[in-house]
């Protein structure tokens, strides 16, 4: 409820303002400012307001911009002084130093109240399309690199089965004889049951040229290779449109026009 007080004082501003002012030569712009300016004094922020908006209509002075941005942290709208305190900084270059000041701090104590813009997308009209056909979203999801890691596991499988079976033969064939280079040959044949660095392992217990380079630069490096793709392809995420494994896209023609459709489910 406004206060006696109050009433009375904006009703002596409004007095005086009527008594100095002649008929003639009326100014609209300067007759809103002057009764938003004194409404403001008396703290009647809502009617305030309207007077200075009714101003802003008819001119933009720097200096209006700061009055409602008070006025309006009068009233609590946090979001509106936000942004009219910093259209006042962008616009006067060279404010009063207590006006910088005020809005400064203004900006600095209502920042952290104002919530972050909307990321939702901007709704676009949708076209005129024939009838029967509906326009529906696609929908975006973040996904791996299915590329890679497919690719990835290809290799790895493609190396680790070249060498698991390799390996079993050797181990079997070389099982029942007891002679130094049958064993070694056997050991060296069961490292290569270990995945990814049997190759490895099996190029150190057998040191033939014919058994270790294979083994260790070619199976061994597609292993390794096939491994090192399937980590940096799930690394890796991008957003990706997904549509319906019925989707199918399709040409039409109307008489305002043509163009593609898309059916299937979404």
């Amino acid at each position: 409820m406004t206060r006696p007080s109050t009433v009375l004082k904006v009703l002596a501003v409004l007095v005086s303002l009527a008594g100095a002012r002649t008929a003639f030569a009326q100014d609209p712009f300067a007759d809103h400012y002057e009764r938003a300016t004194a409404l403001y004094g008396g703290e009647a922020y809502v009617e305030s307001l309207k007077e200075y908006d009714a101003a802003y209509a008819l001119r933009q002075p720097t200096r209006l911009l700061f009055d409602l941005a008070r006025v309006h942290r009068k009233l609590g709208h946090a979001k509106e002084a936000l942004g009219y305190y910093r259209r006042f900084l962008t616009a006067d270059s060279e404010p009063e130093p207590a006006m910088r000041a005020e809005a400064e701090s203004a900006l600095a104590m209502l920042g952290p109240l104002v919530p972050p813009p909307s990321l939702a997308p901007i709704l676009q009209p949708q076209p005129q399309l024939p009838p029967g056909y509906v326009l529906r979203p696609v929908r975006l999801e973040l996904r791996h690199d299915r590329g890679l890691i497919g690719g990835g596991i290809a290799l790895l499988t493609a190396g680790y089965a070249a060498a698991l079976i390799s390996g079993s033969i050797f181990a079997s064939f070389t099982s029942n004889d007891s002679s130094s280079s049958n064993g070694d040959l056997a050991a060296a044949g069961g490292t290569l049951l270990i995945p990814i660095a049997g190759p490895l392992i099996s190029a150190l217990l057998y040191r033939e040229i014919y058994w270790s380079v294979p083994w260790a630069l070619l199976d061994g490096g597609a292993q390794i290779a096939g491994l090192a793709l399937i980590i940096v392809g799930a690394r890796i995420t991008k957003q990706v449109p997904v549509f319906s494994d019925r989707f199918r896209l399709s040409p039409f023609a109307s008489a305002t026009g043509g163009g593609l459709s898309a059916t299937g489910r979404f």
